[in-house]
């Protein structure tokens, strides 16, 4: 009997890449830049947050330990350099708002003195 030999088919070859699968992998390469470009704005604009909350922290302070310092100056002051202060911190206000506020402060120092 003769025996019958099995084919195998033929090597084939991979398929060319078409238009369409350039432009998919293209749009891939796209998506993935795009997120790490987003990734590292976020990574900036954080780091710009933090070195901006940094920086108000230490004017806070600093605005702090002057007015203290001021406060206790004062306190060694004569009542006529108190007031003639008090003149030029409220000519300083630029703002109705500030002017209001200093206002309110008076109110409260006037209450508590008569108190």
């Amino acid at each position: 009997m003769a025996t019958a030999t099995k084919r195998t088919p033929p090597a084939r070859r991979p398929a060319e890449k078409s238009t369409l699968d350039y432009l998919q992998h293209a749009l891939e390469d796209l998506d993935h830049a795009r997120a790490k470009a987003q990734q590292d704005a976020r990574a900036s604009i954080e780091s710009a947050v933090e070195r901006v909350r940094d920086a108000m922290k230490d004017l806070n302070s600093r605005a702090h330990d002057e007015a203290h310092d001021w406060e206790e100056r004062l306190d060694h002051v004569s009542d006529e350099a108190r007031l003639e202060f008090g003149r030029v911190a409220v000519r300083a206000q630029d703002t109705p708002e500030a002017l209001t506020e200093l206002s309110a402060e008076i109110r409260r120092r006037k209450r508590a003195l008569s108190a």
